[in-house]
């Protein structure tokens, strides 16, 4: 939706274990991210046209040798930096591994996800503490998904910031809430972009309303650079 807005945007799949954006944009891209890490192709010739001035780097499945390591992502984002994409959306893998944790170092903003389920809080506090402790100079900021209502997106935020202000002395920015809807699970079957297939859909505005939060907080950090 960023991209839709008129800046133009890349999508890098950052899961170097299971990629998987390719697949929830029903695209078979015929060179990976994974060979611009190994040094075999250029970042331009990976770049996936998606339309709407939105490019992906699709990465694909590694096992044993063909793992990524973080030193081979620094060279891919310098790469990236020399492009004319005015945004990067970085889809990392779940947890926290080295290349996970470097993406984030990389980034100006991490976005932790997290849902109204106990463990998914839990989990999120660990994460935050994590990147803290690994990354301290980096922004982040909280998404709620799969949610009933705003009411529950902040319970969920109170909650949390509840233990990251006692324990890490921290309050995390609330970025927005992506609320249930079938539509998003019709989307992901389909293989259809959200908001091209279903762009009245409660899931779509509110991700559009993110994506709006997204390109202010863009904006106003590079006035200040």
């Amino acid at each position: 939706m960023v991209a839709r807005a008129g800046h133009p945007t890349v999508l890098w799949d950052g899961d170097t274990d299971f990629p998987n954006q390719h697949i929830l944009f029903g695209v078979e891209p015929p060179i990976r991210v994974n060979d611009v890490y190994n040094g075999t192709v250029a970042l331009s010739a990976a770049l996936h046209p998606l339309g709407e001035g939105l490019q992906l780097l699709a990465g694909k499945t590694a096992a044993g040798s063909d793992l990524v390591s973080p030193a081979a992502i620094l060279p891919v984002f310098e790469a990236l930096c020399e492009l004319p994409a005015e945004m990067v959306f970085i889809d990392n893998a779940a947890g926290s591994s080295d290349s996970t944790l470097q993406f984030c170092a990389l980034a100006d903003l991490t976005m932790v996800v997290a849902t109204d389920e106990p463990t998914s809080i839990v989990d999120a506090y660990g994460l935050i503490k994590i990147l803290k402790t690994h990354v301290p100079d980096r922004a982040v900021g909280l998404l709620v998904n799969n949610i009933i209502d705003g009411d529950d997106a902040d319970e969920v935020t109170k909650k949390l910031n509840l233990a990251t202000k006692k324990f890490l002395n921290l309050q995390v920015p609330f970025l927005g809430f992506v609320p249930y809807d079938r539509a998003v699970r019709q989307s992901i079957v389909e293989q259809k972009p959200l908001h091209r297939q279903r762009p009245q859909s409660e899931a779509a505005q509110a991700i559009g309303a993110i994506a709006r939060t997204m390109t202010r907080l863009s904006q106003r950090s590079s006035r200040t650079e």
